[in-house]
């Protein structure tokens, strides 16, 4: 008897040898099929590591040649991986010879759903491959470079990073253990069966390093309160000091330098613990997702926001809009003219209209685009001086401030 999770995820259970042995030679049962010998174990195992499979594979000649053959894939494919892990030039050619795409977590309540990324292949989450009709799901190069991001404050990114993808456990390095499986239907991949990954431990070093420095702290108070017992006892009633007092004296000076002594180094340590967290925090924000915008987002946002002049425009959301505006009036134009409506007027009526339409939200459309590169709304105006054409349309072209700027958060950049 066995119980198997087959490929939608749900768990089997069959209790005769026999049809074990079918459902292995026609592949439902493969190496990477995870399974129980019995209801009361723990652990799943891997087909590979079942008898009964190895059996079948090793008395059937043809299923035992695939077997292999998918063996030595699934390795190829894992060397290739840690190549592309530590090279990025190495990558391009991961990417190439095995079909890799870059993906990303869905919508943050969909928990074990993935989308397409449209972001560079070296900045991607996740990476995904074709293996036996499943998505072989792998951690991005991306992951591997701001590992200390991913493990800042406990854990906490990789906790809602990896949550329905992988099961994390914790070790010596960052490594993906065994891939996470997928199936894709509408450009959506739906996390089968979870994979295994391995994330460092978090070091205690400094957590040590703070335990001194308060022990040390404790010292130092000590110590000036021995330091004023000192002086009064220093100082004698008469001119002859005995002996017993000067070397009482030389023995709390000694001890003042090596508290001092400990107060540099303390110091030191604590510099030393909070240059290493503000470069956790750096780390945290190298990893960035841009949200994604179409031409009717653009559209849709622009409209919505009719008379708003405050906040930011990226440079999409400014030109989408605006070459929906030209768009528009052009087929007005052309569908009177055709239509032979208003044979009296030299300009277009209906573009005419529409255009009154649409000016407050294109000057609105515009200050945010002005304000998204840090520039006050009123440096529209400019073109009136006609040379101002030159530093306008520069700043419409220009990015986007990548940081919050006077005007507001980065549009780009995706809420949490």
């Amino acid at each position: 008897m066995i119980i198997y999770k087959d490929s939608d995820g749900n768990e089997r259970i069959i209790r005769s040898d026999e049809i074990i042995k079918v459902l292995i030679k026609n592949g439902t049962i493969n190496s990477e099929t995870l399974l129980k010998r019995n209801v009361n174990d723990d652990e799943w195992i891997m087909g590979s590591d079942y008898e009964l499979f190895n059996q079948t594979i090793s008395s059937t000649p043809k299923l035992k040649k695939d077997s292999e053959l998918e063996l030595k894939k699934l390795k190829e494919i894992a060397n290739d991986y840690w190549k592309a892990i530590k090279d990025d030039k190495y990558a391009e050619i991961f990417k190439n010879k095995w079909e890799v795409i870059g993906l990303t977590n869905n919508k943050p309540d969909l928990k074990g759903s993935l989308i397409k990324d449209s972001v560079n292949f070296n900045k991607t989450n996740f990476w995904g491959l074709i293996v036996n009709d499943n998505w072989n799901i792998y951690a991005g190069r991306t992951l591997h470079s701001n590992i200390a991001a991913v493990t800042a404050d406990n854990n906490r990114w990789a906790k809602e990073l990896f949550e329905g993808v992988y099961e994390i456990t914790e070790g010596e390095e960052f490594i993906t253990k065994e891939a996470a499986l997928a199936k894709e239907k509408n450009g959506v991949f739906q996390i089968q069966t979870l994979g295994r990954i391995q994330i460092p431990k978090k070091s205690t070093k400094s957590q040590e390093e703070t335990g001194q420095i308060k022990e040390k702290q404790t010292i130092l108070e000590k110590a000036r309160d021995s330091k004023e017992e000192m002086i009064e006892t220093s100082v004698p009633k008469t001119k002859e000091v005995k002996t017993e007092d000067k070397e009482n004296l030389n023995y709390k000076t000694e001890n003042i330098k090596k508290i001092q002594e400990d107060k540099t180094h303390i110091e030191t340590q604590s510099q030393k613990v909070n240059a290493e967290k503000a470069r956790d925090e750096k780390n945290k924000k190298r990893e960035i997702i841009y949200e994604s915008l179409n031409f009717f987002d653009a559209i849709k946002i622009c409209l919505s926001k009719y008379a708003d002049f405050s906040g930011r425009a990226r440079r999409k959301e400014y030109w989408y809009f605006t070459l929906f505006l030209w768009v528009t009036s052009f087929l007005l134009g052309f569908i009177e003219g055709y239509a032979g409506a208003f044979p009296y007027t030299q300009q277009s009526v209906f573009a005419n209209i529409f255009g009154l339409a649409v000016l407050i939200p294109a000057l609105s459309n515009t200050a945010r685009r002005l304000h998204d590169v840090n520039r006050s709304g009123w440096w529209m105006l400019i073109p009136l001086t006609f040379i101002g054409l030159i530093p306008f349309y520069y700043w419409m072209f220009k990015k986007s401030d990548p940081e919050k700027n006077n005007f507001g958060e980065n549009p780009m950049i995706k809420k949490q």
